[in-house]
């Protein structure tokens, strides 16, 4: 009935708790044996073919949203339900408005392209976010920069994705998210309860480069 009710004027949007949960937990194991958190940076493999298929990182686009405050204070029911992940294309492929740049690898590849070859564009390797977004009407975000150890996965992340305000606010449903029990701890309903409530989630351990 609500899904009904709310497609022609509003995109359902499924909201995975347990993905949440899943990375709190890995979080608090990893921290009570190395005092490090757990973080879920994905890696990309030099051998996939179609990068276009690849799905969106929910969890991490959240945790890695930056400090901009616009969604610094978002808890991720919050942020799922205004901003949308936006995947980033090679700047050849934007008719108007381009959210990438090349990079100087990037540029040889695409004359490379113009020349009849054929070739494949790398986010991080070959084009970027740009750093200044095309006045077009919507509102977008670029991820930050971090330095350390996750500088590079995090150049390559930044990269793929960047948010963009959605012209509706999503309509989320919950999927495969827990409710809390009775026969839970408090500490273990308080988890879940802190996915679905208004509490933001940031990533300490990780030094933002503005």
């Amino acid at each position: 009935m609500l899904r009904s009710m709310c497609a022609p004027r509003y995109q359902i949007r499924e909201s995975r708790g347990w993905q949440y949960l899943f990375l709190l937990e890995k979080t608090l194991q990893k921290e009570g044996k190395t005092k490090k958190p757990f973080l879920a940076l994905p890696v990309r493999s030099a051998t996939m073919k179609n990068r276009n298929s690849e799905p969106v990182q929910w969890t991490t686009v959240y945790a890695f949203r930056g400090t901009d405050e616009r969604v610094l204070t978002l808890c991720p029911w919050e942020f799922w339900r205004f901003w949308d992940a936006v995947r980033l294309e090679a700047p050849c492929f934007y008719r108007t408005h381009a959210l990438t740049t090349w990079t100087k690898a990037g540029w040889l590849k695409f004359s490379a392209r113009e020349a009849g070859e054929e070739v494949e564009y790398i986010p991080g390797e070959d084009f970027e976010t740009v750093s200044s977004f095309p006045d077009d009407g919507r509102e977008c975000i670029a991820l930050p920069r971090v330095v350390g150890a996750l500088k590079d996965r995090m150049d390559v992340f930044r990269s793929t994705w960047v948010l963009r305000r959605s012209l509706r606010p999503n309509v989320l449903a919950p999927t495969s998210t827990p409710l809390p029990h009775k026969s839970q701890s408090k500490e273990q309903r308080a988890r879940i309860l802190s996915v679905c409530s208004g509490t933001a989630w940031e990533s300490h351990g990780v030094a933002v480069s503005v």
